[in-house]
């Protein structure tokens, strides 16, 4: 367990603490009937496998011999006449299955919760099964198991008239071991077959914080969300294979690590003018910039020399802009209309540098920059008709228009392997009708005509590699 995970639970018990001890300390006044209420239901399980066990744990989630502790708490109490204290629990301690909440309210003013969950995914370390070798099958040790958990802290201001406040801290994670289906050669023989067992060492977590501003101004809401999240992610691969001839085995190690910060904002109005007419506007703006590296290290098949991919760099930018408008009219005498707009603008930037050793002859390096552009238009219009009884019509026309410039470069040891520029233009049509009904109790009839249409226009500015797909120019699909 990482020190970091260890002062956030210390820290969350601090919290935890600090709330029940708030909720004693702010009471106004003591509440007429101040009752404290909860329940505790103990509980224990005992499994008995018979053959494997680790596969009985990833298909049940529950291991197998006893667990037992607490399956769930609940604590409510009313501290005054406008505080409550409030909260949850779990703890089976031999399944690594636990869950913390408390949340301390007053009305008319805000909260103050926090909270810490944990759970252990199993998985089989067994792998393939190939009656003719010996033995017939192979078993990783030790056992595969992924922690997966979170912990929360979020306090927020609900004072009337005034805009609802919440300030909010997570931190997710993701440690352990997961089996693959990539599974290594076994050979006997001249027969070789993909039975070894593979699994991933991984070490993953997220780090967010989060803001939102809630506020009603006479028939308009108002909300706009902002989330910061800080993502890292370290994982190990090892494929083994195994020649059972000679009693030898080769494990290719495939070692990952990305990590990358990301700001998300949404804001969203919307409004119910009167009992006919509803309107909403939204708008989201999302940057994101991540970096990893990779390592394959490869043993010699034959000689003191192997074959190891390296890439230092692995850069992604992505800027993103949305916006959406949408409305309602009706029902006019059983007669509704609904039409919606969106709009969005993406930008990528990729780049990544791979190095290739490979026996004693030169490093090969390669490098490769992509850079993508897309802007697309989205349009919607539908009714929907309700007076004739027990049925509904209804009609939709979808039309969107997407425009794609990418770019993409390849060099291999300084000389351009690749080079390709290509205009992309979509339009798409959508139109649908139908109707529902149930003319009898027991009896629903429904039936609906969709007619599809699809045009792709290619434009290669530049295409150093000609072949697939720089011949295509036009693809035109109907349905």
């Amino acid at each position: 367990m990482s020190m970091k995970r260890i002062f956030l639970r210390m820290f969350l018990v601090t919290v935890s603490v600090g709330i029940a001890r708030l909720g004693t300390v702010c009471a106004e006044e003591p509440a007429t009937n101040s009752t404290l209420q909860g329940s505790v239901t103990p509980g224990a399980t005992y499994a008995r496998v018979s053959g494997n066990a680790q596969k009985f744990r990833e298909d049940v989630g529950i291991r197998d011999g006893w667990t037992g502790g607490v399956e769930e708490m609940t604590l409510h109490e009313d501290i005054s006449k406008d505080i409550t204290l409030d909260g949850e629990g779990r703890f089976i301690l031999d399944d690594h299955d636990y869950k913390l909440q408390l949340q301390l309210t007053k009305k008319d003013v805000g909260f103050v919760r926090a909270g810490f969950t944990e759970y252990r995914e199993y998985d089989n370390n067994t792998g393939g099964f190939f009656r003719p070798f010996t033995p017939s099958s192979f078993k990783l040790s030790p056992d595969l198991g992924m922690d997966v958990g979170n912990i929360f802290f979020e306090a927020g201001l609900t004072l009337p008239n005034l805009p609802k406040v919440t300030v909010g801290y997570e931190h997710q994670f993701r440690d352990g071991d997961k089996s693959l289906l990539e599974w290594g050669g076994v050979t006997q023989g001249t027969d070789t077959r993909k039975i070894y067992p593979s699994f991933d060492d991984i070490h993953e977590y997220t780090d967010i914080l989060k803001l939102s501003v809630e506020y009603d101004i006479s028939k308009v809401h108002l909300l706009d969300d902002f989330r910061y999240e800080h993502f890292s992610e370290d994982t190990t691969r090892a494929d083994t294979s195994v020649d059972l001839n000679t009693a030898s085995s080769q494990t290719v190690t495939v070692h990952e690590d990305y990590g990358h910060d990301a700001f998300y904002n949404t804001f969203h109005m919307d409004s119910h003018v009167n009992d006919k007419v509803y309107w909403s506007l939204g708008y989201l703006f999302s940057t994101l910039n991540g970096d990893g590296g990779m390592q394959v290290a490869t043993p010699p098949p034959v000689g003191p020399f192997g074959n190891n991919w390296l890439a230092q760099a692995i850069d992604v930018d992505l800027d993103s802009h949305v916006v959406n408008l949408n409305s309602m009219f009706g029902p006019f005498k059983g007669l509704s209309f609904y039409a919606g707009l969106q709009a969005e603008k993406t930008d990528t930037h990729g780049f990544t540098d791979a190095l290739l050793t490979q026996g004693v002859s030169p490093a090969t390096t390669n490098l490769i920059h992509s850079v993508t552009d897309t802007k697309s238009l989205s349009e919607t219009l539908g009714m929907r008709y309700t007076k004739i009884p027990y049925t509904t019509l209804y009609a939709e026309g979808q039309w969107s228009e997407e425009q794609i410039d990418l770019d993409e470069q390849e060099t291999q040891n300084g000389a351009s392997s690749l080079a390709l520029v290509t205009d992309e233009t979509v339009f798409r049509q959508d139109y649908r009708a139908g109707f529902n009904t149930a003319p009898l109790p027991r009896v629903t009839l429904a039936g609906r005509y969709r007619h599809y249409i699809a045009n792709n226009d290619y434009d290669y500015e530049r295409d150093t590699v000609p072949g697939y797909p720089g011949f295509i120019t036009a693809q035109d699909f109907t349905t």
